[in-house]
């Protein structure tokens, strides 16, 4: 049962279980520019591996660079009414574990509860992540979702969640995210969802083709439902925005799929 005025706060494992171990660099396998080549720049491919974490902390790796997060929950409540907030504290380190970016990433959660019932409860439609120490917007992440909602029964041993993976094209099509790396500007698209399934998986975005002024320049495809197992592509060239595109692509890699009913349940403690 919850108490009044409860405030929580728990480290979201199930989410960000990604391998600490790091993975050995696969070989790159390049591709040129050439009038068959869906992108504006020269690409090449590389396997998303682990990253070395500190206690609670989990991550991914490619192409020399990581993403390293520690995500927690804060929910507070008052009577019946539920408010929470999912945080995502981040690193963006390059070679040599040397820091490039850190900052957090946060999603809010509102509903009510009584006696282990609980209904209404809903995210919010922007998941948004800010670096820390830096000019306002010059290193920014926004995503937009659907406003999902989910309700269920919990108590200290047992849980049910009552929801179901949103698969309608209304819903998919809100699915868009907006990165502004160094000023410049970059999108993301998903490229597929996966079909709907009597178990859901934790996985329901396979993955986005991320563009920058209209025209594809890297791409990330999740492996099944793991956590940290893909494919990136990404600019060979520096000048080409190959940071953007890997930061980009390992920070969708790193978020919670909302789309997911199971995802949705766990973070909103169901």
């Amino acid at each position: 049962m919850r108490h009044l005025f409860l405030i929580a706060t728990c480290a979201l494992l199930p989410f960000n279980a990604f391998a600490q171990e790091p993975a050995a660099t696969a070989p790159a396998e390049v591709a040129a520019t050439t009038a068959a080549s869906p992108y504006a720049v020269p690409v090449e491919s590389l396997e998303i591996g682990g990253a070395r974490a500190r206690l609670m902390e989990s991550g991914g790796s490619a192409g020399g660079y990581s993403i390293i997060v520690r995500t927690t929950t804060t929910q507070t409540s008052f009577l019946t009414r539920d408010r929470g907030r999912i945080t995502l504290n981040y690193r963006f380190t390059g070679a040599e574990e040397v820091e490039l970016l850190s900052g957090v990433c946060e999603l809010k959660t509102e509903g009510r509860s009584y006696l282990g019932f609980s209904w209404d409860q809903r995210t919010t439609q922007l998941y948004a992540c800010e670096a820390r120490d830096q000019a306002e917007g010059v290193y920014a992440l926004e995503v937009t979702f659907p406003g999902f909602s989910e309700a269920g029964f919990s108590n200290d041993s047992f849980g049910v969640s009552v929801g179901g993976d949103d698969a309608s094209p209304e819903a998919q099509a809100i699915l868009a995210a907006r990165l502004s790396y160094e000023g410049v500007a970059y999108e993301a698209a998903p490229t597929s969802f996966s079909a709907p399934r009597l178990m859901a998986p934790d996985r329901i975005v396979l993955g986005y083709v991320i563009s920058r002024d209209g025209q594809p320049v890297g791409r990330v495809d999740f492996r099944g439902n793991s956590r940290n197992r893909g494919t990136i592509i990404a600019p060979v060239a520096d000048a080409d925005g190959r940071r953007a595109v890997l930061y980009m692509a390992l920070q969708l890699l790193a978020m919670p799929d909302f789309y997911s009913s199971n995802v949705r349940a766990t973070l909103l403690d169901r």
